[in-house]
């Protein structure tokens, strides 16, 4: 799991309560002195990994957001905007936990993230929240994975739904792809039984849509089996 940084639950409390792997979410600040400590924080609790979410630290306030009277709370909304460089740079000596950039979407960006000292990349465009009109994370996916040429893994989030969606981003070259919304509609369904309920579904529907496509493993799929339509 992926714990946000504006998580409503003490870092400690969701550390204790389980042995499964978890990671931490940060995002530039302009107080790099605080994000240090943030990053040190999570790494004395047991984090395994550092998600560093670029791409949203000078966002807009949504349609929905204005509409509902809801203040911003993203770091960086107010009028200095937090270098991402020297954010990371500076995560990278507080910690030694790998390190990975989410929010990528051009072939550029990714390398300039490796480049920086990122240990992978998370294709993303934060759910469609942000920007109008950039593309679909499953779009931007392909591009990524031949710029990054193997240097570190490449994730994706964004969309994904079905078993059969993850398929396709494994197809293109993911090395695996993260659920946001999906895991929320089964917690506020039925709670944890329900995101427990969600994640055997999802499995189950790749392992289906493996086996229709007549794939044995994951390192068999390419890109010969995915084929994006655009209306």
């Amino acid at each position: 799991m992926v714990v946000s940084e504006r998580t409503s639950a003490p870092l400690e409390q969701i550390a204790a309560a389980t042995d499964a792997p978890w990671w931490r979410q940060l995002s530039p600040q302009t107080d790099l002195g605080a994000l240090e400590a943030a990053a040190q924080e999570a790494a004395s609790l047991g984090a395994r990994a550092i998600v560093f979410t670029v791409g949203a630290e000078a966002a807009p306030r949504p349609d929905a957001d204005v509409h509902n009277q809801q203040a911003s709370s993203l770091p960086g909304s107010a009028t200095a905007r937090p270098d991402a460089v020297a954010s990371l740079e500076r995560l990278k000596r507080a910690v030694t936990l790998p390190i990975v950039v989410k929010g990528v979407l051009t072939p550029g960006d990714a390398v300039a993230a490796l480049d920086a000292g990122a240990d992978g990349v998370c294709v993303s465009n934060h759910g469609g929240r942000i920007v109008d009109g950039v593309p679909a994370a499953i779009e931007a996916l392909p591009a990524v994975v031949d710029a990054v040429a193997g240097r570190a893994p490449v994730l994706v989030d964004g969309g994904f739904r079905r078993g059969s969606d993850a398929l396709k981003a494994l197809a293109y070259g993911a090395r695996g792809v993260l659920l946001g919304r999906p895991v929320l509609w089964g917690l506020a369904a039925w709670g944890a039984p329900g995101v427990q309920r969600l994640l055997e579904l999802m499995q189950s529907e790749l392992a289906l849509a493996m086996g229709l496509a007549g794939q044995a493993s994951v390192a068999e799929l390419s890109r010969d089996l995915v084929k994006l339509h655009r209306w």
